[in-house]
């Protein structure tokens, strides 16, 4: 943030933001460049700019998915569940099946807590994307959670397999 910044630092990283975005607008047929855009004023606190950009990626390439988990992922931060939920239902329906909407879907219903559709989304996750040992890892820790401690341990067993990706497995 800028108050751990000197005035000529600030001067520098303001100058390799124009350079920054200039390279990423010389892209702008690309839904790439305006995550990559998108990201930055997320960083930056600029939240108008960062959902236009997101938007912008998801209208060039409706099958662009990391259009809509960036712009959830935007909404969740700013504890805008529904809309949250909104972006990836939309990103559902453009990508049917795709494991990252699915995964971020059960993450957001365990966020508003409904377990019973967390359950369902992070298992979808895990069947679209049976390597991504995080899918099968949430899934796990979800049943725990719901205390179905009977199913979730297949499900370790499981997400061992594919990934050593956390410590509480």
């Amino acid at each position: 943030t800028d108050e751990y910044l000197t005035p000529e630092q600030q001067s520098v990283r303001d100058a390799a933001f124009v350079e920054y975005r200039r390279s990423q607008q010389e892209l702008a047929e690309r839904p790439e460049s305006h995550v990559n855009l998108g990201n930055v004023y997320a960083e930056r606190r600029q939240t108008q700019k960062a959902i236009e950009e997101y938007q912008t990626a998801s209208r060039l390439d409706p099958l662009f998915v990391p259009a809509y988990v960036h712009l959830a992922d935007l909404y969740r931060s700013l504890s805008q569940e529904e809309r949250s939920a909104a972006v990836l239902a939309e990103g559902l329906k453009q990508v049917s099946g795709n494991g990252a909407l699915l995964y971020f879907s059960g993450l957001q219903r365990i966020r508003v807590g409904d377990m019973r559709a967390a359950l369902s989304f992070l298992r979808r996750a895990k069947s679209a994307a049976p390597r991504e040992g995080q899918y099968a890892d949430s899934d796990s820790l979800a049943l725990d959670a719901a205390g179905q401690l009977d199913e979730a341990i297949p499900t370790v067993a499981e997400a061992l397999r594919f990934s050593q990706c956390s410590p509480q497995l």
